[in-house]
């Protein structure tokens, strides 16, 4: 294996999407921080953040989703409205909105006793009523949401310019597009048709008044009276937009019933009731106001970011759901483990200055109502939004993720680089008996019957290390006991004595030669630093319970409990200062002409533990078979490349004791093992960890089975000291 060093030919921001998304991803995990309750700014708090590439946006009470690309092919535009629906989310329905007020909604319509236009109606009233309150918490938060709002509803001015009212259906949904723009938009309808028009008169006292309600509950009710009026007008009629009419977000109804559950568990923050004076400066559309509103073209009127028909792909309020044919991954980050740190300056949760403007602004920019000024855009509360500052300061954000995203990105090419330099020179090819040893390193293609392809993007190694540092962390009492026998016991590995001196203890085995030599003396030779080269061995076979892409922290399969111990004994051995070897071994009938076994490189003795090398150890690896012998003899063959001028060499194999696959000629495999475990080199010390229980007695005269790795420590201890105690009598001779 052949690696370019790759700090050689990095230019320009990150080549990898991967870590745009990334940087971006801690980006709004700061965001929500501020915004949601962790702070005591009321409502439940946000614990993670996930980028999600098929358009979801939503809260299942704890979690936020934010669609990847919120507005397409406009970077600047695509923040704003991402950190528009965070705050929609953190800020308003963590804190306002009662999950099971809603939850309980949704199966009234299913089971036929609301009205099916009720989950619409009550989505457009309840993210007007929570944006209004979080835009009172969250100035600079606010005035997002409200640009947000502004480009979704150019979006459906364009599609309706180019579509004709004919039906009742189409009445209807263009009663309810009015709705959600006067309401959660700000901006007065443009419709003329004389039935549409009239049905939004009749009904324009009913949502206004539904919007200022203390709570949930209460808005529900408010939005049945909207809805009987309506029927009114159209008793039969269907919402033919109903897709592009879920403003508020893209909830599902399996994320409203975990959010409920949150909130009745107290898991999640209880919904905040709010007084009605918090809405006596709301100012919203008249029906003066929407006389006097423009007509809308199809190319829409003053659209920021891209224009032309959204076909209801995107949702009116900002938050909805994105055409679904996002590529790529969720990416997210528990928010505790954000490290963007103070790089957040230029998040501005305040006033924005329409003073600070360069230049003159554009005059196709919608006004709000009421010719308010060009380029400008006017909340629910009257706040005037600058259009032009604000997508200026998105600017500045998107060229710092762009410089986060192009650090991470070297960091991660240069650890790639570091973790497995040098893995070209480790032995591998046929062994004595032609069995072939195939040497790769961990998040090489595993070629096994699986078939499968270890899962190494930048997030699953941030999430498997954090995982490796979790579980140093869990045990650390184990660890630190197991590092303080070893101290112990290596103190006096190197017994040894220098002869022939004149000062020391008596050699007795010199007395003869009393009267003809002075020199019948001698002191004992102790290293001061002593060290020894081990490897740790991992049964990675079918048999331990199947392989996982991704770190599952509450994993029970024999694979994850062999990955936690192998993370606990390297931890051990690697705070000691030993050559330390970490290795997974499966094998095949079809590797070479006589089977061949995979030897995954974990970590090199050489090379340095950094997040690479911590998620190889970390993630739990099966592949078909596990002819144990040969891997057991290729590390005997390794540990004589590894540094000689050590005071133990050592084999420590963690397996289920079930060896199966091709073995050489005569032996079968179970044979195999016993013989090369019993014939160890000289100099050369085998341990065998039976996981989950496992017996390997059988196999190995020095072993220990434990059922869980609390046992390590206190079954372990016996173990390390008679495996310490044959190191000395079998030490290494310099």
């Amino acid at each position: 294996m052949t690696m370019d060093n790759p700090m050689t030919s990095i230019t320009g921001k990150a080549n990898d999407e991967q870590f745009r998304a990334r940087a971006r991803q801690r980006r709004l995990a700061q965001v929500a921080r501020i915004l949601s309750g962790e702070y005591g700014a009321g409502g439940a708090e946000a614990t993670k953040v996930i980028l999600d590439p098929y358009g979801r946006a939503c809260t299942d009470g704890s979690t936020v989703w934010v669609p990847l690309e919120a507005v397409p092919n406009d970077e600047a535009m695509n923040l704003i409205a991402q950190e528009a629906i965070l705050a929609h989310e953190a800020a308003g329905h963590l804190r306002y909105t009662d999950f099971n007020a809603w939850h309980s909604l949704i199966q009234q319509v299913n089971s036929g006793k609301e009205d099916r236009l009720m989950p619409d109606m009550v989505n457009i009233l309840e993210d007007t009523r929570i944006n209004h309150l979080l835009s009172q918490d969250f100035a600079g938060s606010g005035k997002r949401v409200a640009l947000t709002n502004h480009y979704y509803t150019q979006q459906h001015m364009a599609h309706w310019a180019k579509k004709t009212i004919e039906t009742d259906d189409d009445k209807l949904s263009a009663v309810m597009t009015a709705i959600m723009s006067e309401t959660i938009s700000n901006t007065p309808h443009w419709f003329t048709n004389e039935e549409v028009v009239a049905c939004i008169d009749d009904v324009r006292p009913l949502y206004q008044n539904a919007i200022k309600q203390p709570n949930t509950s209460e808005v529900i009710r408010q939005a049945r009276r909207v809805v009987n009026k309506l029927r009114e007008h159209f008793p039969v009629a269907n919402n033919s937009e109903s897709d592009s009419m879920d403003s508020m977000d893209s909830h599902t109804e399996d994320s409203l019933k975990e959010a409920a559950a949150k909130q009745c568990s107290g898991d999640g923050g209880k919904a905040e009731d709010v007084s009605p004076v918090r809405f006596d400066d709301m100012e919203m559309p008249t029906a003066e106001d929407a006389k006097a509103a423009p007509m809308p073209t199809a190319e829409g009127e003053g659209a920021s970011a891209s224009e032309g028909d959204s076909e209801g792909d995107s949702e009116g309020e900002g938050e909805g759901e994105s055409t679904g044919k996002g590529k790529g991954k969720e990416v997210g980050v528990e928010l505790g483990e954000s490290e963007l740190g103070n790089e957040l300056d230029d998040y501005d949760d305040t006033e924005v200055n329409a003073d600070h403007m360069d230049g003159a602004q554009d005059k196709d920019g919608l006004a709000g109502y009421g010719g308010r000024g060009s380029n400008t855009i006017i909340t629910s509360n009257g706040e005037m939004v600058d259009m032009d500052t604000i997508i200026r300061e998105a600017l500045e954000c998107v060229e710092t993720d762009d410089l986060i995203s192009l650090h991470d990105e070297a960091d991660y090419n240069e650890e790639k680089y570091e973790a497995y330099t040098g893995i070209d020179e480790v032995i591998g090819g046929n062994d004595e008996f032609g069995h072939f040893m195939k040497v790769v390193d961990f998040f090489d293609t595993r070629e096994t019957r699986t078939g499968y392809r270890v899962n190494g993007d930048a997030d699953n190694i941030d999430q498997a290390s954090e995982h490796y540092d979790n579980i140093v962390a869990k045990y650390e009492d184990s660890i630190t006991t197991l590092v303080e026998l070893y101290q112990r016991k290596l103190a006096g590995l190197d017994t040894r004595w220098n002869n022939q001196l004149r000062r020391g203890k008596l050699d007795t085995r010199r007395l003869s030669r009393y009267g003809q030599s002075r020199n019948l003396f001698k002191k004992r030779n102790v290293q001061d630093d002593p060290t020894a080269n081990v490897i740790i061995l991992v049964d990675a076979s079918g048999s331990m319970g199947g392989h996982s892409k991704n770190v599952y922290t509450k994993g029970t399969s024999a694979a994850h409990h062999a990955a936690n111990a192998s993370i606990i004994f390297h931890e051990v051995f690697h705070r000691l200062g030993f050559n330390c070897e970490v290795v997974d071994f499966s094998s095949e009938y079809d590797y070479g002409t006589q089977g061949g076994t995979q030897i995954a490189i974990n970590k090199l003795y050489n090379t340095p533990l950094n997040n690479r090398t911590k998620a190889a150890i970390a993630l739990p690896s099966t592949g078909a078979e596990n002819s144990d012998g040969r891997a057991v003899n290729w590390c005997y063959n390794r540990l004589a490349e590894m540094p000689s001028d050590v005071a133990a060499n050592m084999v420590f194999t963690i397996s289920d004791g079930s060896p199966a696959g091709p073995s050489p000629s005569g032996r079968s495999v179970s044979e195999d093992l016993s013989i090369v475990a019993a014939n160890p080199p000289r100099g050369v010390e085998l341990f065998a960890l039976g996981i989950c229980g496992s017996p390997v007695h059988q196999y190995y005269e020095h072993h220990l089975s434990v059922k869980n790795l609390t046992d390590i420590t206190d079954k372990g201890l016996h173990l390390i000291e008679d495996m310490l105690d044959r190191v000395r009598r079998n030490r290494v001779v310099q």
